[in-house]
């Protein structure tokens, strides 16, 4: 179908006038980034290889995660690092390898009082096993197996003759059986039968 040159007369003419109108709207507004100023200190990155390391993709592509695998969401403590543990563990191994201590010296007696001679000042104590009584001067052997090594007023001193160990046995004169002198005062000795 072709146009009449009168059709095409009006159709140029309209489009001219629309090009008008749109040249005149530009030329007023002005151009909207008039007032945007280019930074001239930009420079762009060097980049001496522009081209995609596929290699570092597929690197950490490939990490895996050798971290702790616990749940974040309970309340129970993340276990110790690996360095901690083994350190833990020597210290156990070395607390197991050492000796057992020593028990301390058991006298299976107490000390509940102590006389003195008026004369020659020598001390006996008083021990009590069970029903058993028994007076020990200084440097004398208790129950087959400890030496009286000193009595002092409120304790003795003993030693275990098979170890060689010493222990102190504090004054306990609620131990003392019934028939035997005041609390805390010495007992003293029977004095000797007189040779006149």
């Amino acid at each position: 179908m072709s146009m009449s040159k009168k059709n095409q007369g009006y159709v140029l003419g309209g489009l001219a006038a629309v090009l008008a109108f749109v040249f005149y709207l530009n030329h007023n507004s002005g151009p909207s980034f008039a007032g945007v100023v280019a930074d001239e200190r930009y420079e762009p990155l060097k980049v001496e290889d522009p081209s995609l390391r596929l290699d570092l993709l597929d690197r950490i592509r490939n990490t895996e995660y050798s971290g702790t695998h616990r749940n974040i969401f309970t309340g129970e403590a993340p276990p110790p690092p690996p360095s901690v543990v083994k350190k833990m563990q020597e210290e156990e191994a070395k607390k197991r390898a050492l000796p057992p201590p020593i028990p301390p010296v058991n006298v299976p007696a107490k000390f509940f009082g102590y006389a003195a001679d008026p004369r020659t000042g020598e001390r006996r104590a008083f021990f009590t096993n069970s029903d058993d009584v028994f007076v020990v001067a200084q440097g004398g052997i208790l129950l087959n197996n400890f030496r009286v090594l000193k009595i002092n007023n409120n304790s003795v001193d003993v030693q275990e003759i098979s170890s060689k160990r010493n222990t102190t046995l504090s004054l306990d004169v609620s131990a003392a059986p019934a028939g035997f002198g005041a609390l805390g005062n010495p007992v003293p000795s029977p004095a000797p039968p007189s040779t006149e």
